[in-house]
């Protein structure tokens, strides 16, 4: 699961919209209704939507795929990205939302929102998705990260054969997400889902060679791996020194802004932006990234995890060239095409030109 890190708002409440459900099907965003809000920990909350008939279309998403969403909160729209942890064959897609230490979207959508609230959402996006459905899993989850995973899971136990292993590491019992409807699937598919629960209160901090001793014997399965950098790279770790195969390895990583510069030699550029019918034109410190940039001017340019996994600040370069530190959403294929993430891409001429 993608999400933010900063603390519940003190202030007055702020509302989401409640009025009749929108919904443009040619706008670049959707207004989606919360119909459901389930308690799954005491830090987590699992959350519905209903999507109008209209929407389908645009809203069909994969299994370990994530949604973008907004949250009006006192200081502005913040958006984050969720993962999903229903099926795509659900009638009403589902995500799951863990309040971090002082995240401000987290905390407000664990404590604040309420059945009835209109969210603004941009598509489903996301790789982290199984692309040759039928063969075995290996799925290796902490905390919050079991959201993609659980979708996955899901889907291969309703659609395939596959023999399926998870390895889901949590703080203690009372932190398990899907506890319940783990125990449940187990019950159904006893031939076919093996699931290894490890609690660091009782077992202390899982490390590389335990999960490596979990793990030994699917090395010829898919592995899905979410979870903390730190149990992300044990997990990463421990697979390589099994003998699996690195293109069998996918990970879906915690967003983090991208910061400072890439080498600090570049020189400044003036950067022309086309946004909302308006022309804009600004100067771009040495480094700096496009997005930085524009806020720095004063606009205000969509965007949500700043780590170029979103695709929410995707935008298309018209003229001149950029650099991409990271990309978790974009094909080669956009790429080609000129089209960039504004939180990834820094200048690389000496003149750009970019529409949003």
């Amino acid at each position: 699961m993608l999400g933010g890190k900063p603390t519940p708002p003190t202030g007055p409440r702020s509302q989401a919209p409640t009025g009749p459900a929108p919904g443009n099907p040619d706008s670049h965003t959707l207004q989606l209704r919360v119909t459901d809000i389930r308690r799954e920990t005491a830090d987590a909350v699992s959350i519905r939507f209903e999507v109008p008939e209209a929407l389908r279309p645009r809203f069909a998403y994969r299994a370990g795929q994530f949604l973008t969403l907004a949250v009006p909160l006192p200081q502005g729209k913040q958006w984050r990205c969720y993962s999903f942890s229903s099926t795509p064959d659900a009638a009403q897609p589902r995500i799951t939302v863990k309040h971090v230490a002082g995240g401000q979207v987290s905390g407000w959508l664990n404590s604040e929102l309420k059945t009835g609230d209109m969210l603004e959402v941009m598509p489903p996006a996301g790789r982290f998705v199984v692309e040759h459905a039928g063969g075995d899993l290996l799925l290796i989850a902490a905390g919050s990260g079991i959201t993609p995973v659980f979708s996955i899971l899901g889907e291969a136990l309703a659609g395939s054969h596959a023999r399926i292993r998870l390895i889901y590491a949590n703080r203690d019992a009372d932190s398990v997400i899907f506890a319940s409807e783990l125990e449940r699937l187990q019950l159904a598919y006893p031939e076919r889902l093996s699931v290894h629960h490890h609690l660091d209160a009782r077992d202390g901090r899982m490390e590389s060679a335990a999960l490596a001793g979990l793990a030994s014997g699917w090395q010829q399965a898919e592995a899905f791996i979410c979870g903390p950098a730190p149990f992300m790279q044990a997990a990463e770790a421990a697979l390589h020194g099994l003998g699996m195969d690195a293109a069998r390895i996918h990970v879906e990583r915690f967003g983090q802004p991208a910061t400072g510069s890439a080498d600090g030699k570049a020189a400044s550029t003036t950067l022309h932006v086309e946004m909302g019918g308006h022309a804009h034109r600004l100067e771009t410190k040495p480094g700096e990234l496009l997005l930085d940039s524009m806020e720095r001017a004063g606009l205000k340019p969509a965007s949500g995890c700043r780590a170029g996994a979103c695709g929410a600040c995707k935008c298309k370069v018209t003229e001149g060239r950029v650099k991409l530190r990271d990309n978790l959403v974009l094909s080669d294929a956009e790429l080609a095409e000129g089209w960039t993430l504004a939180c990834q891409a820094e200048p690389d001429s000496r003149m750009l030109k970019i529409r949003l």
